[in-house]
């Protein structure tokens, strides 16, 4: 059983016209499996162009550029077709893929890679399942714009997902339905509230991070402070710095009471004190420009 995760660019080299091989994959979907089928000349580079196939056929948007050209080998002259496929990466990984059927002759290999389709479906089913934990609570404007953008990526993800399982099982009414409920009030509660970022000592690349994941501009007002704070030590002339980074989001009226906490903790290593703060901060901004939820160090 193999684990991909989907990349966004894939690249298909296989002969123009075979009668290698002859493989019946009719009777493979027969058997319940979405199938791909790749030809190289090893074992690995088959196994990728197969699972390329099974990605093409499990995304909505496709652009296809194809090539063909004439390459001369000893005294023959073979037509080889290249194809580029771009496509959006998928949102989920295609766990449970099978090689189903090998075939080689004296210069490639050809594999077939499949998936159960009721084992992708369910999959994806489960994937959805947090639609129903995610409503909005019932309580301020300031929580419920939080919460809204803890879960605004999760939400994105699974409007990827969704268009996926309808093209594998049909209309899916009631999930479809949930998810424009809570795009409608995820939206409606981000566009409530604006934010404000208070600080005057953090690194400016890191005020930028985390402002420009807060581009909202509703009436009601959140500060939002950074705080950095740095330790150090040294072994054997390398210097080492750890930086933790806690961001609060408050009320802006006294007693300025928190919201939400997040604390962010990098280490590094440098040269020098200040190469190694280079490196923690860039750290900090790359966890920053991840989605919020993820914020907090484990």
């Amino acid at each position: 059983m193999f684990k991909y995760p989907i990349g966004l660019l894939i690249l298909l080299t296989c002969k123009l016209a075979f009668a290698w091989p002859e493989m019946d994959m009719q009777q493979f979907q027969d058997n319940g499996y979405i199938v791909g089928m790749g030809v190289a000349e090893s074992r690995a580079g088959a196994k990728n162009e197969a699972l390329a196939e099974i990605v093409s056929q499990l995304s909505i948007n496709v652009r296809v550029n194809q090539t063909h050209s004439n390459v001369k080998r000893n005294s023959t002259t073979e037509t080889v077709f290249k194809q580029q496929i771009g496509i959006s990466s998928l949102p989920f990984e295609l766990v449970g893929v099978e090689e189903i059927d090998s075939s080689s002759n004296k210069n490639n290999i050809a594999v077939v890679l499949g998936i159960k389709k009721a084992h992708l479906i369910n999959s994806l089913k489960d994937e959805l399942n947090f639609l129903s934990k995610i409503s909005l609570p019932d309580s301020s404007v300031q929580y419920r714009f939080i919460h809204a953008l803890e879960n605004q990526a999760e939400l994105n993800r699974a409007a990827k997902i969704l268009p996926v399982l309808e093209l594998l099982d049909g209309e899916q009414r009631k999930l479809s339905s949930t998810l424009s409920r809570l795009q409608t009030d995820f939206q409606q509660a981000l566009n409530q509230v604006s934010s404000q970022v208070i600080d005057n000592s953090s690194p400016s690349e890191l005020i930028a991070a985390i402002d420009n994941k807060l581009k909202w501009s509703g009436k009601t007002l959140i500060w939002v402070k950074p705080q950095l704070n740095w330790r150090y030590a040294s072994s054997n002339q390398i210097k080492h710095v750890q930086a933790h980074l806690a961001i609060k989001f408050t009320h802006t009226v006294s007693p300025f009471n928190t919201l939400k906490e997040y604390s962010i903790i990098t280490t590094a290593s440098g040269d020098t004190i200040e190469s190694a703060k280079e490196a923690a901060i860039k750290q900090l901004v790359d966890i920053v420009n991840r989605p919020i939820r993820q914020w907090n160090s484990e």
